[in-house]
């Protein structure tokens, strides 16, 4: 279901929705939807469902999640890394998408980003690994907020490799885009939904540079 915008309601949706069919579990992905979704539990007391928070892919720990620690809840991660992150005791349900590791210089690399702050840290390595190579070129693909994308720009102008970090914006061919790369670079900490398309299609993803 797509949860009503005022929590209240949505805690009146499911409910209603529960007491229409039985339901062995309510699945959510926002803080404020396992609040709803534990509050229907008392508007329809005579229903038993699981509440299974499943957290999304590239989250950061929510500021008030530790208001579920003593509530009888369900936590998928997709990564080992936001179940630590959390804290909490869950299941981890990772997509498999392998990672390959590019030592060779003279590759042609790919990122497809977006407005995230890990985005910008994995660019500014990746000019950097650019730097340190003799031939090796990164093309960008995405849009991002010019205040974060400047100092990027700036660093590759004083490393002299403006030819060789390629900036695309967001209009651009997509398949020429995937047959000018050798490897594609992770934007964030996990896949994207794009970038999922993308490894579906065959292309290779790496981590780092």
């Amino acid at each position: 279901m797509y949860p009503a915008f005022w929590s209240a309601l949505t805690a009146s949706t499911i409910a209603s929705n529960l007491k229409t069919f039985a339901a062995d579990r309510v699945e959510v992905e926002r803080l404020k939807d396992a609040v709803a979704a534990l509050s229907a539990r008392k508007l329809a007391p005579e229903k038993s469902f699981e509440v299974a928070i499943r957290v999304p892919r590239n989250s950061e720990p929510w500021r008030h999640a530790g208001r579920l620690a003593t509530e009888n809840v369900s936590w998928i991660f997709p990564s080992e890394r936001l179940k630590a992150a959390f804290g909490f005791e869950g299941t981890i349900e990772a997509i498999d998408f392998p990672l390959y590791e590019a030592n060779a210089d003279g590759l042609k690399y790919a990122i497809f980003g977006s407005d995230a702050p890990i985005a910008y840290i994995r660019l500014k390595d990746a000019v950097e690994a650019i730097a340190a190579s003799q031939s090796s070129v990164l093309h960008v693909y995405g849009e991002f907020k010019a205040r974060h994308i400047m100092p990027v720009v700036r660093r590759c102008k004083a490393l002299e490799i403006e030819n060789r970090v390629v900036w695309h914006g967001i209009d651009y061919d997509f398949e020429k885009a995937i047959q000018d790369c050798d490897f594609v670079l992770l934007s964030q900490y996990e896949p994207t939904d794009d970038e999922l398309v993308i490894e579906s299609i065959g292309c290779k993803f790496i981590s780092k540079i």
